[in-house]
């Protein structure tokens, strides 16, 4: 999922690189929001990637000053599914403005997650719908997930639906961190949902918008937050949300820490296996394995993965 974010922020289509046994479906993707898709013996498989800030985009960096101001939530997708309280003005608008955009032939979002979820009860298998993103990226897919989650459940879809933030910035105003989870979990529903943010400690943008939240996480100052969100995991069998926190890469260059690249080592080497089963298994974590146990990082992330042949290096890290 790491790779899948960095590839979104590419805005040439065609320069998208391959990412293990995934396609991208040029058709359905934009400079913004990327589409990938692949297939198992016993899941339909749908990655979205959004991109992060672009430089060079003015839309992007416009979104990111009027995210500074919170707005009612909208799930454009059925406005009459749950809601999240006051977002960021910029995610809302981003995602929503990708959501309604017409691809090649004419669709809008709403359409191609119901011809996904069509094709998964034809072919009598489940639907499995990851978002990723870094930055930017990462606060709107946090918002598109929440959205399709309750899109897909209301209309009675089997599989789960997953959600990987690299380095998000605030949310939305206080109490979202308890209404985002809230409203996913202890839902007796087919589709399965989990929220998996990745953070480093010093990252100057994980603490804005200022005086605005994160999802799931709960703290009430600047100083407190990372460590209220280190070791963060809570939820049920129907939802499970989870917190990683990485040490800083640097104490003297703060932007530093917001590099999405330092996720790569981090899955590789850095992170320890009992880590590992804390983030992909919140609510039934297994023995931390042993050093004798002879098992791997591809071994054990692999069940976890939104599509079983993809290399570790361009799966969850």
């Amino acid at each position: 999922m790491r790779a899948c974010a960095g590839e979104s922020y590419t805005a040439d289509l065609a320069a998208v690189a391959a990412i293990g046994g995934l396609h991208l479906d040029a058709s359905m993707s934009t400079p913004r929001l990327k589409l990938w898709e692949g297939a198992t013996d016993e899941t339909i498989v749908v990655v979205l990637g959004f991109s992060g800030t672009r430089p060079d985009a003015a839309n992007d960096l416009l979104c990111d000053m009027k995210s500074q101001i919170a707005q009612p939530h909208v799930n454009m997708l059925d406005e009459r599914l749950p809601t999240l309280g006051k977002l960021g003005v910029g995610w809302q608008e981003w995602w929503q403005s990708e959501a309604q955009l017409p691809r090649s032939d004419g669709v809008v979002m709403k359409d191609v997650l119901t011809r996904y979820a069509d094709r998964a009860r034809g072919s009598g298998k489940a639907l499995s719908v990851s978002l990723t993103g870094h930055s930017l990226g990462a606060a709107v897919a946090t918002v598109a997930g929440f959205d399709i989650a309750h899109f897909l459940r209301a209309a009675g879809v089997s599989g789960k639906v997953s959600v990987y933030a690299f380095n998000p910035p605030r949310l939305g105003q206080a109490g979202i961190e308890t209404l985002y989870v809230d409203t996913l979990k202890s839902e007796d529903s087919a589709l399965r949902f989990s929220l998996r943010q990745f953070v480093r400690e010093l990252d100057p943008i994980q603490s804005t918008p200022l005086f605005m939240h994160h999802a799931h996480w709960e703290h009430d100052s600047d100083a407190d937050a990372d460590a209220e969100c280190a070791g963060s995991a809570s939820g049920d069998r129907f939802a499970q949300f989870v917190t990683a926190t990485d040490q800083p890469a640097s104490m003297i260059n703060l932007a530093d820490n917001h590099e999405l690249t330092l996720w790569r080592p981090y899955f590789l080497s850095t992170i320890e296996p009992a880590e590992l089963q804390r983030i992909f298994a919140p609510m039934q974590v297994p023995p931390a394995p042993s050093a004798d146990a002879g098992v791997s990082r591809r071994d054990f992330l692999t069940p976890f993965l939104p599509h079983r042949e993809l290399p570790i290096e361009n799966g969850p890290e």
